[in-house]
């Protein structure tokens, strides 16, 4: 088989594949050119007002905040070891 019939055996076979599989492709285009405009924002768990409460069960953590302003998302990180709380501050329970 010379040069000339590999390639267009090549370009056969290509074009075989594109023609069983296109619509395929077109799914994966579609969803490549509509993916970065969807975003997903997490649901706020922290409203405003006087005296908000959060709870952390898995954590068993709770805090209470005199006052928000504007609603929010809070999120904590728990470690065994840190700095001294800040004045004003009280840890209450076990540690």
């Amino acid at each position: 088989m010379n040069k000339n019939n590999q390639y267009i055996n090549f370009l056969n076979r290509y074009w075989n594949y594109y023609k069983s599989n296109r619509s395929l492709l077109l799914i994966i285009i579609i969803i490549i050119a509509v993916l970065p405009a969807i975003t997903v924002q997490a649901a706020d768990n922290t409203q405003n007002g006087t005296n908000v409460n959060l709870q952390f069960e898995d954590e068993g953590i709770n805090i209470t905040f005199a006052e928000v302003t504007k609603s929010g998302n809070t999120s904590i990180d728990t470690s065994s070891t840190g700095p001294d709380m800040p004045d004003g501050y009280d840890l209450v329970g076990e540690f």
